[in-house]
């Protein structure tokens, strides 16, 4: 996750996966909170609390359970198979894309452009869990797909078919389904886009 994060830190306009030019102003006005997300939470007495996530961390901590899973992959000549920094930093833009989008938006519709108290944007649960999956789904899954042909050789019931379930199955303990269903396609040997 290190070296992702300096992958991260190093992008300059136009790489840094912008669209517009905004966002990357924006980034640079909020360096400091961009990856940082607060998420309203009911807890077990239905009130919600707000907490603050660290984009990074549970990216870090998706990706350090995927690697480990797929390090124990031991047939194929690049293995271990694993996600690379360059890929995750790709997806971390994304997210904080997504961020800025959003807080920009809110500020339009606020009175005189102004974020009311400079009080940080609070986000449902669903959508963090929405881009996460899709960051995922879009960046890091399709990296994956070297796997699919050694499913094609070994058979549905091969080590690779194996390591892609185990896969799967970690991204849907996450909640990230649509991330998990195209693991799932991988190791039935299909490739995905």
């Amino acid at each position: 996750m290190k070296k992702a994060l300096s992958i991260f830190e190093l992008a300059k306009p136009p790489d840094y996966a912008t669209i517009f030019g905004d966002i990357y102003e924006w980034y640079g006005k909020n360096k400091n909170s961009a990856l940082k997300v607060e998420v309203a939470c009911p807890d077990e007495t239905q009130e919600t609390k707000q907490i603050s996530i660290s984009l990074d961390g549970l990216l870090a901590c998706i990706m350090e359970e995927m690697n480990n899973v797929l390090k124990s992959y031991s047939k194929c000549e690049t293995c271990p198979v694993e996600v690379a920094p360059g890929i995750v930093a790709d997806a971390l833009r994304f997210l904080v894309a997504a961020k800025a989008i959003h807080e920009l938006a809110a500020s339009d519709n606020s009175p005189q452009g102004e974020v009311a108290g400079d009080q940080p944007r609070v986000w449902p649960p669903e959508k963090l869990l929405y881009l996460l999956d899709f960051a995922i789904a879009t960046y890091i899954v399709p990296q994956l797909d070297v796997l699919a042909s050694y499913v094609q050789v070994e058979g549905h019931e091969g080590q690779a078919a194996q390591t892609l379930m185990e896969v799967a199955t970690k991204l849907r303990v996450w909640g990230l389904r649509a991330s998990a269903e195209l693991v799932e396609k991988l190791s039935q040997g299909f490739n995905v886009p």
